[in-house]
């Protein structure tokens, strides 16, 4: 399951899919496929969660998948070849 949406989870083990589809104005059928992962989370959804909970778009996007740290900044050999 996407990070981003157990994290919605947890904050509100109360709040369905339909009322966070109001909250965030998306199609409860579109939210729902998300949960499920029967399509992927997308940019919009993560940038409409992080706004309506209040978090930094870039850790909202960073749960969702849609940002992948590089291999250079985990402090491994990468693109420069240096090991930090």
């Amino acid at each position: 399951m996407n990070n981003l949406i157990i994290w919605l989870k947890q904050q509100d083990e109360s709040l369905s899919i339909r009322k966070l589809a109001t909250k965030l104005n998306i199609s409860h059928s579109h939210v729902a496929k998300m949960v499920r992962n029967e399509t992927p989370v997308t940019w919009t959804f993560a940038a409409k969660v992080a706004n309506e909970f209040e978090i930094e778009p870039i850790k909202a996007f960073e749960m969702a998948g849609l940002l992948k740290t590089s291999v250079a900044e985990k402090g491994s050999v990468g693109a420069t070849g240096v090991v930090e």
